[in-house]
């Protein structure tokens, strides 16, 4: 009969040979050994059959095998009693508790990262306004309040700014109307075009 022994250790403390696996050409007669085996002795047992596996009790397994169509067989690869079943419960519930609390302070430490580096972008972008401001208050120190002429120049430095304070297609679009001479004239404009004159 197709079955192998091992020994196991009992709370007890006593050893005895128990039932581990039925090899997969077993037939019905191997698994009922397995299945009478575990009965009488409170085992219970892991059945892998496609698409998975399973402990279950004798009673289950034999109503399993029963159910099974012709040519369907599992293999029982493994059997505890219920206090080994329990303790082993017992460690892998512990194993997905540790598991989602390392995924939360995954979480966690991925948010913190993100919160720094916002902070960093916040300073960075202080700073690059201010920056962008004095470049502006530069440029535009020759142009009239309220005028509708400016340089180049003015209109890259008012771009800059409103890149960092605004949607970035205002700036897009605030550069097109320029380069198109829409809105904003163009002191290098006319002064190209009195040149030609």
């Amino acid at each position: 009969m197709p079955i192998r022994q091992l020994p196991t250790t009992l709370h007890n403390g006593e050893q005895e040979t128990q039932t581990i696996t039925v090899l997969p050409s077993q037939t019905h007669s191997d698994a009922a050994a397995a299945l009478d085996y575990a009965q009488a002795h409170c085992l219970m047992i892991h059945i892998e059959m496609d698409p998975g596996d399973w402990w279950m009790t004798p009673d289950e397994a034999t109503s399993l095998w029963d159910a099974l169509e012709p040519g369907e067989s599992y293999t029982v690869h493994a059997m505890r009693t219920e206090a080994e079943h329990d303790a082993a419960e017992d460690e892998r519930q512990e194993r997905r508790e540790l598991e989602a609390e390392r995924k939360r302070e995954a979480r966690e430490a991925r948010r913190a990262e993100q919160a720094r580096e916002d902070a960093r972008a916040a300073v960075a972008r202080e700073g690059a306004l201010s920056e962008a401001l004095a470049t502006l208050v530069l440029r535009m120190r020759e142009c009239e309040a309220g005028a509708a002429r400016m340089t180049c120049d003015e209109a890259e430095a008012v771009a800059a700014v409103v890149r960092i304070v605004g949607p970035e297609f205002e700036a897009v679009r605030f550069l097109e109307r320029h380069a198109a001479g829409k809105h904003i004239e163009c002191r290098h404009r006319e002064d190209a075009a009195s040149a030609a004159r």
